[in-house]
C-alpha cells in the first residue's frame, strides 16, 4: 500500500511540475508575443506619412482638399497627427458633410469624405448667392461646375423654417423622383407670403407655374411632367402665359 501510495504521489508530482513547465512557457510566449506588439506598434507609429487617398468624392476635386491637408500630414510621424484635428480641418469646407481620416498601410492617410449635395440657390439676408442642401443646411456659394445651374429659392428668408423646409422639399422631391425632368427645368421656386404657396418660373420658355402648396406633390409632378411633353415641347406655347396645376387631375392655362 505504502509503494502504490509513492507512485500516485510521484506521478502528481510529476504533472504538477509539467503544469508548472507550461505555464512559465506560456508565460514567455505571452510576454514575447506583448513585446512583439509593442515593437511593432512603436515602429508603426514612427512611420511617416508620405501619400493621402480621398475616397466618396464625386464633386469636391480631390487636389483642392490635399493641398489643405498636404503640410499637416506629409512627412509627418503618424505618432505626431491628430486625426480628428484634421477631420475639423476639412470640414471647414463647405462641401464637406462628414470627413472620417484614418491610416492605411504604412506611410498612407486614407481620407473618407461624405460631401453635401445642394439642391437650390438662396439668397441671404445681405442678398447674398448660398447654396442649400436637403438638410436645409445653408453654406457658401463655392463655385463648382457641376453646380452652376441649379433652381433659385426666392422669397423665403433662412430663419423662415417652415415655408423653408416646404422649398426643400419640394424640390429633393423633383430631384429624385422618376421625373427629375422637372427639376432640371425650374428656373427659381418663387414663395409668395400673401397666398403661402409657391410657383414655379420655368428655364424653357421662362413659363409662370401655379404650383400652389407641398399637398399632392407627386401627382402635382407627374401631371407637370405629362403636360409638359405633351402640349408644350409639342406645340406652340408662345400664347400661354402662366399654367395652375394646383386642381386634381387638371391643368389651368392662362
Amino acid at each position: 500500500m505504502n509503494g502504490q501510495h509513492f507512485k500516485s504521489k510521484n506521478r502528481n508530482s510529476k504533472r504538477g511540475k509539467g503544469r508548472l513547465s507550461m505555464l512559465i512557457v506560456l508565460g514567455i510566449v505571452m510576454m514575447l508575443f506583448s513585446i512583439l506588439v509593442y515593437c511593432a506598434q512603436s515602429w508603426n507609429e514612427k512611420q511617416i506619412i508620405r501619400k493621402v487617398k480621398f475616397t466618396g468624392l464625386k464633386y469636391t476635386d480631390s487636389d483642392v482638399l490635399y493641398k489643405i491637408v498636404k503640410s499637416l500630414v506629409i512627412n509627418k510621424q503618424k505618432s505626431n497627427l491628430s486625426l480628428e484635428f484634421i477631420e475639423n480641418i476639412l470640414l471647414k469646407n463647405p462641401f464637406i458633410k462628414t470627413a472620417s481620416v484614418s491610416f492605411a498601410g504604412i506611410d498612407e492617410l486614407e481620407i473618407e469624405i461624405e460631401e453635401r449635395i445642394p439642391v437650390a440657390f438662396i439668397l441671404d439676408k445681405a442678398g447674398l448667392v448660398n447654396y442649400i442642401d436637403e438638410n436645409k443646411k445653408v453654406f457658401s456659394n463655392v463655385m463648382i461646375q457641376n453646380y452652376s445651374d441649379l433652381p433659385v429659392i426666392t422669397g423665403i428668408v433662412n430663419t423662415d423654417s417652415t415655408n423653408l423646409s416646404d422649398a426643400v422639399f419640394i424640390l429633393s422631391k423633383m430631384k429624385e423622383s422618376k421625373e427629375s425632368f422637372i427639376y432640371n427645368l425650374i428656373s427659381e421656386l418663387q414663395f409668395n407670403i400673401e397666398t403661402k404657396s409657391f410657383n414655379v418660373i420655368s428655364s424653357d420658355f421662362g413659363l409662370k407655374i401655379n404650383f400652389g402648396r407641398k399637398d399632392n406633390l407627386s401627382e402635382k409632378i407627374l401631371k407637370l411632367n405629362k403636360f409638359w411633353h405633351l402640349w408644350i415641347m409639342k406645340r406652340n406655347s408662345s400664347n400661354i402665359k402662366e399654367i395652375d396645376i394646383r386642381w386634381k387631375n387638371q391643368v389651368v392655362v392662362i
